[in-house]
């Protein structure tokens, strides 16, 4: 009620570590102090600027920076004090990808570029690994074109699907293009391998931990697992309902997989283990 109608929607939240929360309006970053968890007192305020647009903003996990992302820049912010501390204007005809930026670790962030979305010639996704403390360029690597379907990081990796581009798509039960899976190197962008996945449409993938084997992804009702380091098929397995979420376990290559059903399954893809657990949940 203190702020007003601001028109919150999802992706212009986020949590700045454990006691902090930044909101994004059309002109400024509001960051509110949640310490004492009863009243959220506005303890600064950051400006847009001249940018316009936005599209998304992301805190780090250790609430020091502020990342807003617009439609054709990505300005990275000090959490404590809102200095600017880095601006970053996407190449040419090109513009941030904004569902898909991610923080790796403490001090490293990832911007992906692709092409806009009047330009008839689409150029290839541009990945780029940023230091976040200096705001030089790390690596740099391009991902060929289609519908960008997920992208996350391990401790030394990044993984990308991307589904086919098929134009025509109107409903799950037209055909649907192949899709890609791709395994880069985080600190030389180095391609480790890549998947061809024929005729599916990917919607999630699931990254290893460090001493984890196997990389999983999911298409509606089956998921694929594959060897991490070498991206060599483990084994398919399908599901009776449509999968809504996937967790890792602590123990190395376990899963749980929610389904829209209400079931819930224990998963090992390397030992063909798929037990249901009794019980219904709420999903």
């Amino acid at each position: 009620n203190k702020l007003g109608y601001i028109g919150l929607y999802d992706g212009n939240i986020s949590f700045l570590g454990d006691d902090k929360l930044a909101i994004m309006t059309n002109s400024e970053v509001l960051i509110l102090d949640l310490e004492d968890n009863e009243d959220a007192e506005i303890s600064q305020r950051i400006s847009n600027g001249d940018h316009m647009y936005v599209r998304r903003l992301i805190g780090d996990r250790y609430g020091k920076y502020i990342v807003s992302v617009f439609e054709t820049a990505v300005c990275v912010y000090d959490a404590e004090s809102g200095t600017l501390l880095h601006e970053f204007e996407a190449p040419e005809n090109m513009e941030v990808q904004s569902d898909d930026i991610l923080f790796r670790g403490a001090k490293e962030f990832i911007l992906i570029y692709g092409s806009d979305i009047l330009e008839e010639e689409k150029a290839d996704f541009e990945f780029r690994v940023m230091d976040l403390e200096t705001g030089n360029m790390i690596t740099q690597f391009n991902v060929p074109q289609g519908r960008l379907a997920a992208v996350d990081v391990a401790y030394d990796a990044v993984y990308v699907a991307v589904n086919g581009d098929n134009k025509e798509l109107v409903s799950i039960f037209d055909t649907v293009d192949d899709a890609m899976v791709y395994c880069y190197d985080a600190k030389t962008g180095a391609k480790r391998w890549e998947h061809y996945v024929e005729e599916e449409f990917i919607n999630q993938i699931v990254v290893p931990y460090q001493d984890y084997e196997c990389f999983l992804f999911e298409s509606y009702a089956q998921i694929t697992a594959l060897d991490a380091k070498t991206g060599e098929l483990v084994g398919r397995f399908g599901f009776s309902g449509t999968i809504t979420e996937i967790f890792p376990l602590q123990t190395p290559d376990s899963y749980v997989v929610f389904t829209k059903d209400g079931r819930r399954v224990n998963f090992i893809p390397k030992q063909n283990y798929n037990v249901e657990n009794v019980g219904k949940f709420v999903a």
